[in-house]
C-alpha cells in the first residue's frame, strides 16, 4: 500500500505520457474506455433514452445491471493486469479509513444481524446499496492513482458531454413528460458539468494551457449541459447547486467575488432562463413550487409519508438500529405505491435506520473528512487548473450532500459515480494535510 508523504505535491501524467503509459497498452485501454461508459451510461427506462444497450440494463431487480458486470469486468481486469506487472499496490487517502468503518458498521453489521434475526442465508439486494458504494470506492482506488487524477477528470468532462447530449437526445426522440434524465446520477453528472463552466468562467487560465482546455470544453458544452440539467427537473440537486456556489464563495478573493456578483451568476440565470426557453417549459419551477405542497405534489407526499414510518422504527430502535432486510409498515390511513420497501428517500434517515445514531455518526465522519478534504485542497491550490478542481469537485460533494436530504445515496448509480468523486478528491495536493509548520502548501494570497 503505497503512503503519501504528507505535504507533498502530487506529479501528474501529462497527455503524452498517458499516451505512452496506457493508450498503448489494450488491458489499460480497455479499463479506461469501460470505466468511462459506467460513469456515463444508463438513464432510466421511463426517460425514453433512445441511448439504452438492452444488455446493460436489468439483470436482478433493479439494483444489479450489466453496469456492476462491467465494473466486476473491470476489477478482474485491473487485476490479472497488475499481477502479470508484479505491482499489486493500493493507494490510500484520507478517506480510506472512514469508508472502511462505514462498510462495518452500515453493511457488515447489519447483515450479520439479518442472518441472525432470520436464522438463515440469503442474498438480499441491500448488499448493493452501502456496501457496493464502499466496494466501488475502493475498486476505483485500485485502478486510479494520484498521477492519473487529469485523467480522471477528463473521464467525468466525457461522462458529462455524453449525458448532455442524451439529455437532447431525449427531449428530441420522447419530449419532456416530467424530466428528460430523472436518474439521480444523471442529476449530480449534469450539475457537476454545469457547474464546471460556472467555475471556469470565473478562473482564469493564466498562461496554463491544460487548464485553458478545460475551460474551453465547459463553457463550449454550458448552453447543452444547462438545457439538460434544467430539463432533468431535479429540485434536489438544483437547490444543491445553488448551495454549493453560495458557500464556495468564501473561498474566492474580493475581485473574484465581485466578477461571480456582476458577471457570472447573472449569465448563470441567463442561460437557465434560455435552456427553460428553448424546453418551451417552466417546469422546474413549477416542482420547485410544490415540493412543500403536500397532497397535491405526489412526490412530497410520498417522502412525508416514508419519512413518518420509518421514523417510527428508528425512534424504536435509535442506538443501532435495524437489521439489513426490514421493510417499512404504512401506519397512516393514506394508500401509497411504494416505490422502495427498504431504501427511504433521506439517506441520513436510511443511515439511522439501518445503524441507528452509531451508524449515522460513522456516515458523518466520512462527511465531514471529505470536507475537510476539500477545504484542504482548495487552500493548497497553486495552479489555475488545481484551484478549478478543487473547487469544482467540492461544489459536487457539497450539492450531493444537500440533496441526499432527499434521495438515496446509493441507488440509481450514484453508488458508482460518487466513489470516484471522492477518489479524485483524495488525489488532489493537500489533501492529506500538512506537517505542523510546513508552509509548501499555504494557500497563496488571493486579496
Amino acid at each position: 500500500m503505497s503512503h503519501p508523504a504528507v505535504g507533498l505535491r502530487a506529479g501528474y501524467f501529462t497527455a503524452s505520457e498517458l499516451w505512452s503509459r496506457y493508450f498503448t497498452d489494450p488491458v489499460r485501454l480497455a479499463t479506461i474506455l469501460l470505466t468511462t461508459l459506467v460513469l456515463g451510461y444508463g438513464s432510466r427506462i421511463e426517460n425514453g433514452s433512445p441511448f439504452i444497450i438492452p444488455f446493460l440494463e436489468t439483470i436482478w431487480g433493479v439494483t444489479f445491471t450489466g453496469i456492476e458486470l462491467v465494473i466486476l469486468t473491470i476489477l478482474l481486469l485491473e487485476i490479472v493486469r497488475r499481477l502479470m506487472l508484479g505491482d499489486v499496490t493500493i493507494e490510500r487517502t484520507r478517506l480510506s479509513l472512514p469508508m472502511l468503518w462505514v462498510m462495518l458498521v452500515l453493511g457488515v453489521v447489519p447483515y450479520i444481524r439479518m442472518i441472525i434475526v432470520e436464522n438463515g442465508f440469503r442474498f438480499p439486494l441491500e448488499l448493493l446499496e452501502t456496501p457496493w458504494l464502499v466496494g466501488s470506492f475502493f475498486i476505483w482506488l485500485l485502478i486510479y492513482r494520484r498521477e492519473d487524477l487529469h485523467l480522471m477528470l477528463w473521464m467525468v468532462m466525457i461522462a458529462g458531454l455524453y449525458k448532455s447530449i442524451e439529455g437532447v437526445a431525449v427531449y428530441v426522440h420522447y419530449g419532456l413528460d416530467w424530466g428528460l434524465l430523472t436518474g439521480w446520477r444523471d442529476a449530480m453528472l449534469l450539475m457537476m458539468t454545469v457547474l464546471g463552466a460556472f467555475f471556469a468562467y470565473v478562473i482564469k487560465p493564466e498562461g496554463d494551457r491544460l487548464y485553458r482546455r478545460v475551460r474551453i470544453f465547459f463553457l463550449a458544452l454550458a448552453p447543452i449541459s444547462m438545457f439538460s440539467f434544467i430539463g432533468s427537473s431535479r429540485r434536489s440537486f438544483t437547490i444543491g447547486a445553488v448551495l454549493a456556489i453560495l458557500i464556495l464563495l468564501y473561498y474566492f478573493s474580493k475581485q473574484e467575488r465581485s466578477r461571480i456578483y456582476s458577471k457570472a451568476l447573472p449569465l448563470l440565470v441567463v442561460v437557465g432562463i434560455g435552456a427553460m426557453g428553448a424546453l418551451g417549459s417552466t417546469q422546474l419551477i413549477g416542482r420547485l413550487a410544490m415540493a412543500s405542497e403536500v397532497g397535491v405534489e405526489s412526490s412530497a407526499t410520498y417522502r412525508l409519508i416514508e419519512l413518518y414510518n420509518v421514523w417510527l422504527d428508528v425512534v424504536e430502535r435509535p442506538i443501532f438500529g435495524w437489521p439489513m432486510g426490514r421493510t417499512w409498515v404504512n401506519n397512516t390511513l393514506l394508500e401509497v405505491e411504494r416505490q422502495s420497501n427498504v431504501m427511504p428517500h433521506n439517506t441520513y434517515l436510511y443511515m439511522l435506520w439501518r445503524g441507528g445514531i452509531v451508524g449515522l455518526l460513522f456516515w458523518l465522519w466520512m462527511l465531514v473528512v471529505l470536507m475537510r478534504m476539500h477545504h484542504r485542497t482548495i487552500r493548497a491550490a497553486r495552479t489555475p487548473m488545481e484551484r478549478f478542481m478543487a473547487l469544482w469537485l467540492a461544489s459536487g460533494t457539497i450539492g450531493l450532500i444537500i440533496a441526499t436530504f432527499t434521495i438515496p445515496i446509493s441507488a440509481d448509480r450514484l453508488k458508482n459515480f460518487f466513489p470516484f468523486i471522492m477518489v479524485m478528491v483524495g488525489y488532489l495536493p493537500g489533501a492529506w494535510g500538512m506537517k505542523r509548520g510546513d508552509r509548501r502548501l499555504a494557500p497563496p494570497t488571493t486579496e
